[in-house]
């Protein structure tokens, strides 16, 4: 995808025409996520009301509405436990799994190594470093378990990098 063609550039682009500010995102999605909102963002934005009770996602995924709208109350929800997880951790630590996950060489080799980890035999961050480099670094952000459990996605090309620290903070 060309640089100029960044569906969050547009995003903005789109909000700064229509005067939105008080929608413009104020933290960049920490992960890729297959099916994910980030495309339909202003179509999704435009329709949202303006003031309502509380904001509820059941299927969070990347969580780009949920940051994109700045709810004052929500609920975040998902069947994938290690993504919950990871989101809790992060609200919690941005900065120790920022540098966890950043510990990790950016090579194959590491990436088939961190993810024959186990998340249950890691310290409480370790799990929640592991999901987010295994998210930046597998092919596209799929995430995919075997019968076992056991994540199993190959590694992508073209992932680009982690999330910086900042983008972690912002996503407290």
């Amino acid at each position: 995808m060309p640089l100029d063609d960044d569906p969050f550039e547009r995003l903005l682009d789109f909000l700064e025409e229509r005067k939105i500010r008080s929608k413009i995102p104020w933290a960049r999605p920490v992960f890729r996520w297959a099916g994910s909102k980030r495309r339909m963002l202003p179509t999704l934005l435009a329709a949202m009301p303006e003031d309502y009770g509380r904001y509820i996602e059941p299927m969070v995924g990347s969580a780009c509405l949920f940051f994109a709208t700045r709810p004052r109350r929500g609920l975040l929800g998902d069947f994938n436990e290690e993504l919950m997880h990871t989101y809790r951790a992060i609200r919690c630590h941005p900065r120790l799994v920022s540098r966890a996950a950043s510990s990790w060489g950016d090579n194959s080799a590491t990436y088939y190594e961190v993810r024959s980890l186990s998340a249950e035999s890691l310290d409480p961050i370790q799990p929640a470093a592991r999901f987010t480099y295994l998210n930046r670094y597998s092919f596209n952000g799929v995430y995919r378990t075997n019968k076992e459990g056991r994540f199993n996605v190959p590694r992508g090309r073209d992932t680009g990098s982690l999330p910086s620290e900042a983008d972690s903070i912002g996503a407290r």
